[in-house]
């Protein structure tokens, strides 16, 4: 099929959601299902498979074929999410994102969703929003998009901020992304983040963070980039 349009319209997605057909894993799609938790039709393409197929969309006019594209099955949702790096700017993605993740049932939609060369301040602005969302995968990419700079010592205290704004969460993937970011900072940071949780466990005291603390430690023990003696270390200051 051809991918790269300067112009696309509906009776073209259509034919696309029939290209996707063709390229379903009848074998994978129950477990597919499973794993990413989702209520929609599910066809079982890899995410490498669609990355490339979104990387031939992105040539021509990729908000075009957002604009247009019939949401039919899961896979829809994460070319999506795929193609909105490649919108012209912030302000474009940040507006697709709220309609992408407003009607998403999979944490997949949220953590394919990379945005590149967004200023910190800007970004974290924008997680500040999506937070106070009902919707629980537009609050779990507020702590997604801050991945990227977990690496950044400017930027932990902020995020910690976040972190603690969130401290009567009860959505379990909104939960377990705090556990990822928090998991990350302890990468490049174990001393400050250690502190920050020791303090978090102490002022915040409740039953989900209790939760998000034990995973953060859960997914530090998991870490082959954190060596052994700070796992014995969290074991004994957390658990």
């Amino acid at each position: 099929m051809q991918l790269k349009r300067e112009v696309w319209d509906t009776s073209q997605t259509k034919v696309f959601n029939e290209y996707l057909q063709s390229l379903k894993n009848e074998s994978r799609i129950d477990f597919t299902k499973k794993i990413y938790a989702t209520n929609k039709e599910c066809l079982a393409i890899k995410i490498p498979t669609l990355r490339e197929i979104g990387k031939q969309i992105a040539k021509g006019n990729a908000q075009s074929f957002i604009d247009n594209l019939q949401h039919n099955f899961v896979e829809d949702d994460i070319l999506v999410a795929l193609l909105i790096e490649h919108l012209q700017n912030f302000d474009l993605q940040k507006k697709y994102i709220k309609k992408l993740l407003n009607c998403a049932d999979s944490w997949v939609c949220t953590d394919t969703l990379k945005i590149k060369n967004v200023n910190f301040n800007d970004m974290l602005c924008f997680c500040n929003e999506l937070y106070k969302s009902s919707h629980n995968y537009l609050r779990r990419y507020s702590f997604v998009a801050l991945l990227p700079f977990a690496k950044y010592e400017e930027c932990v205290l902020r995020i910690f901020d976040l972190v603690l704004n969130a401290s009567t969460e009860q959505d379990y993937y909104v939960c377990m992304a705090i556990s990822w970011l928090l998991c990350e900072i302890m990468i490049n940071f174990p001393n400050k983040t250690i502190e920050f949780l020791i303090n978090y466990k102490m002022l915040y005291k409740n039953k989900n963070n209790e939760f998000i603390i034990k995973k953060t430690i859960y997914k530090c023990q998991d870490s082959f980039r954190i060596d052994k003696k700070l796992k014995i270390k969290l074991k004994e200051l957390l658990f």
